[in-house]
C-alpha cells in the first residue's frame, strides 16, 4: 500500500464516521421536531382558550354599559317627571 491509499482509507473512515454522526444528530432532532410540534398544539389550544374567555370578559363591560346607561336614562326620566 502506497502512501495516498493510507490517505484514501483514512478519509473513508471519517466519512463513515461523519455518516454515521450524522445519522444520529438526525435521531435526535426528529425527536426535538416531535416536542415543538406537541408544544405549538397545546400553544393553540391555549390561545383558543384565552379568546374565548377574553370574548366573554369583554361582553362584560359592554353589557355594563347598556345597564348604566339604562339606569341613568331611568333617573333622568323620574327627576325631570
Amino acid at each position: 500500500m502506497t502512501d495516498a491509499d493510507d490517505k484514501i482509507d483514512k478519509l473513508i473512515d471519517r466519512i463513515n464516521d461523519l455518516r454515521v454522526t450524522v445519522s444520529s444528530l438526525g435521531g435526535k432532532l426528529d425527536g426535538y421536531l416531535s416536542r415543538v410540534e406537541a408544544h405549538d398544539n397545546r400553544a393553540e389550544d391555549h390561545e383558543k382558550r384565552l379568546r374565548t374567555v377574553e370574548r366573554r370578559l369583554y361582553a362584560l363591560p359592554g353589557i355594563g354599559v347598556v345597564f348604566g346607561g339604562a339606569g341613568l336614562g331611568v333617573a333622568t326620566y323620574t327627576a325631570l317627571k
